[in-house]
Order: C-alpha cells, then sequence, then structure tokens
C-alpha cells in the first residue's frame, strides 16, 4: 500500500491492482486459538473442519439454488465466515496456514475411496493458480515433498468439512489453502523472510482473478441486474452473477468455452464458444428476456442471441428464401441448412410463420428486414410471427 499512487514500475502495478480489484482481508479467524496456542476455538472446534462437508452432511445445493446455507450450531467464527462469504460475490480466494510449505487445491473431499486425487471440475484452472503462486516462492516451487509446490488436497490427505471446498462448491468462489511454512509457529524473526517468499506470489495471485471471461447479466426490457448462473459447456461447477450488480467473473484458461446462461423468470442462453486469451479477461455482457415477455423467445435468426438483427443474419435467411426450402440441421450455428431433408426433429424457423411450410416467401423476409432496420426485437403475443418492434 505504500507504493499505492505513485509513479514507478511497482508502483503504477500495485495501483492498477487496487483500483480495479475488490480486495478484502481476514487477518485472523481464530483469535482464541491464537491466544491459547492452539489450532482449535475457545469451545474445542477445529474451524477448518466445521463447514458444511459434501460428503458427511450431503451439502450439495449452491447459494444460486436457495439451498439452507446450514450454518445454525457451527462454531461462531465459522457462522460469521460463512453468512459474510454469502452475501457477497467472491471470485478468489485463498486461506493461510503453517505446517507445511505447499498450495494445496480442491477438492479435499469427495465420495469413494480417502487420499486419492479428487479432481474438481476446475482442476486445470486450480493447477494454473497453484503453480503461479509457488513459482514466485522458491523454497515452495523447490520442495522436496511436493512437485512444483502443490498438491490436490485430497491427494495429501483427505478432509471432511474444509473452508476451500465449500467456498468452491457452493458460492462458486475459487479458493486454495496456502501452507506458509514447515515451521508451525515460525518465529517473529523469521517474518522479513517469509514475507520476502510470499510477496510476489500473493501479487500473482491476486492478479490472476482478471483471467477468463467477465461481464454483466442484464434484464433485456429494464437493463436490471440478472442473478444468473453461468455454465461452461461441459463443466459441472458454475458461477453466479452478483444480484446486486449484475456482474459475473468466470475463471478460465485461454481456450474457447461455449456458456449457458439462465436465471429464474428468464428465458435460457446460450452462447457460441468465447475466446479467452491470455492476459485481461474476455467482455461478455449478456441480455436475458423475462419469460413475462411472452412471444417466442430469441428469433431464429438471432444466432449471437443479442435481440437485434445482424446484415449477415438476415442474409442468412435469405438463403432459404433462395433455396425454396430449408430443413432441420443440428450441426449448424442456427439448426437449419439448406434445402430439403428432416423437416421432423426441429419446429420450422421464426421466419417460416404465414405459413409455416418450410419454405421462407418474399413476405417473411421482408418481415426480417423490418426488424433489420429497427434495430431490435422484443418477444410478444401480438406480433404476427411472435415479435414485436423494440430495442432490447
Amino acid at each position: 500500500l505504500r507504493s499505492y499512487g505513485g509513479t514507478t514500475a511497482e508502483a503504477t502495478r500495485i495501483t492498477w491492482l487496487i483500483n480495479n480489484t475488490a480486495i478484502w482481508i481476514v487477518p485472523l479467524m481464530n483469535p482464541d486459538g491464537l491466544m491459547l496456542g492452539t489450532r482449535y476455538n475457545a469451545q474445542g472446534y477445529d474451524l477448518n473442519r466445521r463447514f458444511p462437508s459434501f460428503v458427511q452432511d450431503g451439502a450439495a445445493g449452491t447459494v444460486y439454488s436457495g439451498a439452507p446455507l446450514d450454518d445454525a450450531g457451527r462454531p461462531p467464527e465459522v457462522q460469521h465466515i460463512m453468512r459474510w462469504t454469502a452475501d457477497n460475490s467472491f471470485v478468489l480466494s485463498a486461506n493461510f496456514h503453517a505446517g507445511a510449505l505447499v498450495v494445496n487445491y480442491p477438492y479435499d473431499e469427495d465420495f469413494g475411496p480417502l487420499n486419492v486425487y479428487k479432481a474438481c471440475p476446475d482442476d486445470d484452472l486450480f493447477i494454473h493458480i497453484s503453480k503461479l503462486y509457488s513459482f514466485y516462492n522458491s523454497p515452495m516451487w523447490n520442495s522436496p515433498s511436493f512437485p512444483y509446490g502443490i498438491t490436490n488436497g485430497s491427494a495429501w490427505y483427505t478432509i471432511f468439512g474444509g473452508m476451500q471446498d465449500w467456498n468452491y462448491r457452493h458460492v462458486a468462489c475459487n479458493e486454495v489453502t496456502i501452507e506458509l511454512s514447515n515451521t508451525k509457529k515460525p518465529l517473529q524473526s523469521t517474518l522479513p523472510t517469509l514475507w520476502a517468499n510470499n510477496r510476489e506470489s500473493m501479487l500473482h495471485y491476486l492478479e490472476a482473478v482478471h483471467m477468463g471471461i467477465r461481464g454483466l447479466v442484464r434484464d433485456a426490457l429494464t437493463d436490471a441486474p440478472v442473478y444468473a448462473k453461468i455454465e461452461v459447456q461441459g463443466r459441472a461447477q458454475p458461477v453466479f452473477s452478483d444480484p446486486d450488480v449484475g456482474d459475473y467473473y468466470r475463471m478460465l484458461l485461454p481456450g474457447k468455452y461455449p456458456l449457458t446462461i439462465e436465471a429464474h423468470g428468464y428465458h435460457m442462453r446460450t452462447v457460441p464458444p468465447v475466446t479467452v486469451a491470455e492476459g485481461a479477461a474476455t467482455r461478455l455482457s449478456i441480455r436475458l428476456m423475462p419469460l413475462s415477455a411472452g412471444g417466442a423467445g430469441r428469433h431464429a435468426a438471432d444466432t449471437d442471441v443479442d435481440y437485434r438483427i445482424s446484415l449477415s443474419e438476415v442474409l442468412r435467411v435469405v438463403q432459404f428464401f433462395n433455396a425454396r426450402a430449408y430443413h432441420c440441421d443440428a450441426s449448424t450455428e442456427d439448426g437449419y441448412a439448406i434445402g430439403p431433408g428432416d423437416q421432423s426433429s426441429c419446429d420450422p424457423h421464426h421466419s417460416d410463420y404465414a405459413p409455416r411450410d418450410w419454405t421462407i416467401s418474399l413476405s417473411e423476409v421482408l418481415r426480417l428486414v423490418q426488424i433489420y432496420n429497427n434495430g431490435g426485437y422484443i418477444p410478444c403475443e401480438i406480433g404476427e410471427d411472435g415479435f414485436c418492434l423494440g430495442l432490447s
């Protein structure tokens, strides 16, 4: 923080990080344990075994699904951390311990044999950010006990009711456990060395939160923020937008990822593969149409699902018009292909409405051109094709 606002390269880095990242710090979770010289709190509980357990408690729900927080009867320190976490939309976190020198990543527990590797849906991401931390801590990176200074939690030893798994599973926050020293209770005189070993690691770990895909989820009619679930197809762990602002952050390594976005009371949206590059997150904001709008939902011509019709989307329907026929084809971007063929595995195109005869007429093309010229559309019951002109 002493560098904040300065002009050196380091100061510029720190200033950017603070200005662009909501950073929360919990200096100490177990004050009674510190005073008593033990990992247990004043009630005799090991706090890192008292979070809801996926295996032992059946804690399979998420904050988005409305599953109970299940904080009742837990130690007060755990209750407060759980409530505070559920009230915020954290993306990346770490909890610090001592007694080993390693970055421990999820899962700590899952069904099946104990003390074996239990990969979570984001195993590749966790390996990456764990190595990112360890690389800048030379003693950790060169550990004789853990290759690259990292380990899967359950592969090291299985625990039930740990904080990192609850954070990841219940609130979709990517958390690791970082063991800072092989000495369980380091002497005060060693703190400068520990700080020097971990300073750059901490900064790189904080900066990692900006990778992947980020954006806003909004109501297509009112522009209000929407509390939504964002899923990468093929990965079982979703993330959730913040209900107050609508912003979401999906940490991902470089690659291409198709997304599905859904929210209570809204039409679901599927987004074609989004490219994630090295560095800053790809921006992708989403508008969801409320079910209450009625009509047919998204227009079949609207392949990028932005509730607007582009020129290329009009020209695609013109292809159907010129061919005098079209048919179902799930392998194409819009689910249709030119010419005669399968007409039983899908509904007719939304531009094929007067009548629905698997051909596109000139008047039907001109209707789509009308939507294109208007700049946008909304689903509605009174529209001849199930849509009305309007900017969403």
